[in-house]
């Protein structure tokens, strides 16, 4: 199963992605690049509003905090930081504080990843097809 979670991140890797990466920013450069961050981003996308959806919701800030992220490496779903720094408590459990985890990214991801993982599939096959026509 490609989806796995590990201290607290979860991730998926695309086997051969950081090859065809590699190879299409050599050889699209910026165009590449830019293909590659929007599809990132919008298989993020597809996670943040379920998320934002099971956030818990005492205030709305931990929800309203949910972002999507796209690079040219990764697709990310981004909560906390300054203004949120109890997301992770929040969404990992915290046992001394009695903080029971409330895993409303990882239930995120686990839900809409049938989209995910078309996203990415479509987001690489894409940029694979552009290389062969490039040459």
């Amino acid at each position: 199963h490609p989806l796995t979670v590990a201290d607290g991140f979860i991730g998926v890797e695309v086997e051969g992605a950081r090859e065809l990466r590699r190879i299409a920013t050599k050889v699209a450069g910026p165009e590449a690049k830019a293909t590659l961050k929007k599809g990132h981003k919008a298989a993020a996308e597809l996670v943040a509003p379920t998320a934002q959806a099971k956030a818990p919701k005492r205030t709305g800030t931990l929800a309203a905090n949910i972002r999507p992220l796209g690079s040219v490496t990764k697709a990310q779903v981004a909560v906390g930081g300054a203004r949120v720094p109890y997301a992770g408590p929040i969404h990992g459990g915290w046992a001394a504080r009695n903080i029971a985890p409330q895993p409303f990214l990882t239930d995120a991801v686990s839900e809409e990843w049938p989209q995910i993982y078309e996203s990415l599939d479509d987001l690489y096959y894409q940029l694979a097809r552009k290389l062969e026509t490039t040459n």
